[in-house]
């Protein structure tokens, strides 16, 4: 087995990329080998600050391929993260 370590931009454009091996007995291609897509990008996040034990805030994520995406707020280490109120769309 070999592995490549590959690398992608928000400029890379979304496709199928030809995959080609050559060695000693010669060349070889695989010419859908690498599928890159439109993952999401989140470009803002507004409202993105409350108080301790406050009201409920709204906090709009902008970005695109937002397409039935999912928002998660991860706790920093050592920390207690706000929760999600049901309902939450995008």
């Amino acid at each position: 087995m070999l592995t490549a370590n590959i690398s992608t931009t928000s400029a890379t454009t979304p496709g199928f990329y030809p995959v080609t091996l050559t060695d000693d007995n010669g060349t070889a291609t695989f010419a859908v080998g690498l599928g890159v897509d439109n993952g999401p990008q989140v470009t803002t996040v507004a409202g993105n600050s409350g108080t301790v034990a406050g009201a409920n805030s709204t906090v709009s994520v902008t970005g695109t391929f937002l397409n039935n995406s999912v928002v998660s707020i991860e706790p920093v280490t050592g920390s207690v993260a706000p929760t999600l109120v049901a309902g939450s769309t995008f």
